[in-house]
């Protein structure tokens, strides 16, 4: 159900997962699509191994499954999480570079940990961790008129050099681990 062509002006490669489509991750083995656009209102099931994007524009509109111990490596990427986004399982989401739009509330169910080491999360609206989810924040910036929440039982660890600026804020109803190493500048 997923198709793939040439998609946009000028000519560029694209693979859409339709509503019904589901992209399954099924090796233990790291897939990349450099360059390739990745558009999803289906379902993106990481199953087994790692599914790495790589330099690359990822649209969601559908669901994204991680398996427990599994991971989504967003490298270089240009995400945007918009409206219908669900982010199930137990794995790990990794934001190394590029940029994540947040348009529409995301939240990060418990189990889920998100590892974020440099790039941007900016947006309007706000990224909610859910009670026994975390947040590995050791680089990057959080900006825009968007919030970060982490909720009860969640988890921030802030462990590097990190950005806050252009109006994004904190929430913190949970814990918050600031290492010594660690340093907000805005």
């Amino acid at each position: 159900n997923a198709s793939f062509g040439l998609n946009g002006t000028p000519v560029a490669p694209a693979f859409n997962n339709t509503s019904t489509g589901i992209l399954t991750n099924a090796g233990a083995f790291i897939v990349t699509m450099p360059g390739i656009a990745l558009n999803n209102s289906g379902v993106v099931s990481v199953n087994d191994g790692t599914l790495r994007l790589s330099a690359t524009t990822f649209t969601n509109f559908g669901t994204i499954q991680i398996a427990a111990g599994k991971a989504l490596d967003l490298l270089n990427t240009t995400t945007n999480l918009n409206g219908n986004t669900s982010i199930t399982g137990s794995g790990i989401l990794s934001l190394s570079g590029g940029t994540t739009n947040i348009q529409f509330l995301v939240q990060i169910p418990s189990g889920v940990t998100v590892n974020f080491s440099s790039g941007v999360i900016q947006g309007v609206n706000t990224m909610r961790f859910l009670n026994a989810s975390t947040l590995n924040w050791s680089g990057g910036e959080l900006k825009g008129l968007a919030k970060t929440e982490i909720n009860s039982g969640a988890i921030l660890n802030i462990s590097g050099t990190v950005g806050l600026r252009e109006s994004h804020w904190i929430e913190n109803n949970g814990t918050i681990n600031w290492n010594s190493a660690g340093s907000i500048v805005y």
